[in-house]
């Protein structure tokens, strides 16, 4: 994706931290997956709910917020980007809503000058409209007790900026007339 070969040339390194945080549990998806059917067993909600699409749109969004809107807050290496990007992920699944990026929002213009302005972003496109309630809330419940302890992960206090970024993304995720 052309967006994302961009990014990998950040002069800062935050959008490359970001891409590498995706790869990390674009990674875990892939081996939870290998290992549960080597095993015989399922694997985890969070792994058969969600795609790869989803998890690169939450990238997009994890970009927006901290390489464009708040580019002082601090991510001076992947573990705050993989924090980052599991708390967006969890505020989408507990809100059962994820506004496709550039048709949803007015972010990509933002992030991206001349961007075109032509769609109603008061209509927005949720990329979870077609995923039944349940099976998000069994993806939100699959995040804390397998995809955060599985990669060795846990939170702290969580500061000021990270309040910040999660409260906006939340509220953005909260507006709108959803399709």
């Amino acid at each position: 994706m052309h967006i994302f070969d961009i990014a990998r040339k950040d002069p800062q390194n935050r959008k490359l931290y970001i891409l590498t945080a995706l790869r990390i549990i674009k990674t875990y998806f892939v081996k939870a997956k290998e290992i549960a059917k080597a095993a015989g067993h399922p694997p985890p909600q969070i792994t058969t709910v969600l795609k790869s699409y989803h998890l690169r749109q939450l990238a997009f969004y994890a970009m927006y917020y901290l390489c464009h809107k708040h580019p002082d807050f601090r991510l001076d290496c992947v573990t705050p980007a993989l924090g980052y990007f599991i708390g967006f992920l969890h505020s989408a699944l507990k809100a059962k809503r994820l506004p496709h990026f550039f048709y949803s929002s007015r972010e990509a213009q933002d992030m991206l000058p001349g961007y075109s302005d032509l769609h109603d972003r008061h209509l927005r496109f949720n990329l979870f409209r077609k995923i039944f309630n349940e099976a998000l809330e069994r993806a939100l419940h699959s995040l804390g007790e397998n995809l955060i302890p599985g990669m060795g992960f846990s939170f702290g206090a969580i500061d000021e900026e990270r309040k910040t970024v999660f409260r906006e993304f939340e509220f953005s995720l909260s507006t709108g007339d959803y399709l």
